[in-house]
């Protein structure tokens, strides 16, 4: 599709990462591990939920604050941690 397509030439991580990991948790590393190993720039959290917030928010730089604040849903995938992208966040 042409979401694809962008994601693919712009780098970008969307569900099937995130979706495995929601059902079958890692340690915060080991995701940590997986997204990097993964080639991405950037990960599009399409939902977060509690169980997300409290297992993996220390890997944000933000501690998924602008996710939860509703201020973006793309982080960009670095060593030491996932930053937050400024975007207008559709509501």
């Amino acid at each position: 599709t042409q979401h694809d397509e962008y994601d693919r030439q712009h780098g970008i991580c969307r569900d099937r990462l995130l979706a495995e990991q929601v059902l079958h948790p890692y340690t915060a590393e080991q995701w940590r591990q997986e997204v990097l190993n993964s080639g991405c720039d950037y990960i599009f959290l399409n939902e977060i939920d509690e169980i997300f917030i409290q297992s993996y928010a220390e890997l944000f730089s933000d501690g998924l604050a602008a996710a939860r604040g509703g201020e973006t849903l793309v982080y960009q995938v670095e060593n030491g941690g996932f930053t937050p992208v400024a975007m207008e966040v559709p509501r």
